[in-house]
């Protein structure tokens, strides 16, 4: 995982999670309005660290859990996260709109532009993490594949990112781990709060 805070990322507007069992990966395919379409392979190795890392994101920014007593903070993130999933289970998840153009973080959130929607295809290298006021942020970026799709080269460029509220953010991270544990990729990295919730769903999440 990395701080890529000198590139400038297209926020995704909705999204779609699949695991392709050829591959052995996960493939993110995000709708940008300016870049069009751009889809993401995601290795084991780099999906499992997202979990890991995005559930302490997830716990290090909850003011709840911050001031409960000792021992209490797992069922507080293992209940906000079953509300979060439980409120609207089957609704796509809303990411904020933004106001026009680049802002300050290295976000671009422009309205559509009539990009094309033709889709670039990335092999996913690193993933940055960040907590923008009361959303958290994740940067994908990655090498694209040239040649048809045979070869990466290049230097990592950015992909595109989620802005995501609280809410969306666990329901993120319900669906990747709901697809890790459809790839059956052995040991078990979800915390124990994500454990005990027992709830992982959504594979496509609108986000406007």
């Amino acid at each position: 995982m990395s701080e890529s805070a000198s590139r400038t990322f297209s926020v995704a507007q909705s999204l779609d999670l699949s695991f392709d069992p050829n591959e052995d990966r996960l493939l993110l395919v995000g709708h940008t309005a300016e870049h069009g379409l751009r889809s993401m392979w995601l290795t084991r190795r780099l999906t499992r660290g997202l979990v890991v890392h995005f559930s302490r994101l997830l716990r290090s920014t909850s003011e709840e859990a911050a001031m409960a007593p000792e021992g209490y903070a797992n069922e507080i993130l293992r209940m906000e996260h079953i509300q979060a999933l439980e409120s609207g289970f089957e609704t796509p998840a809303d990411i904020p709109a933004h106001a026009e153009g680049h802002d300050e973080d290295g976000v671009s959130q422009g309205e559509d532009s009539g990009a094309e929607q033709t889709d670039r295809v990335f092999f996913a290298l690193e993933v940055t993490f960040q907590q923008r006021e009361e959303s958290l942020f994740l940067g994908f970026s990655g090498k694209p594949f040239t040649d048809g799709g045979s070869n990466v080269t290049g230097e990592p460029e950015a992909i595109f990112a989620l802005l995501l509220e609280r809410p969306h953010a666990h329901k993120m991270l319900a669906a990747v781990c709901g697809k890790i544990r459809e790839a059956d990729w052995g040991e078990d990295v979800r915390p124990e709060w994500l454990q005990t919730s027992g709830l992982e769903s959504c594979e496509h999440l609108a986000c406007q």
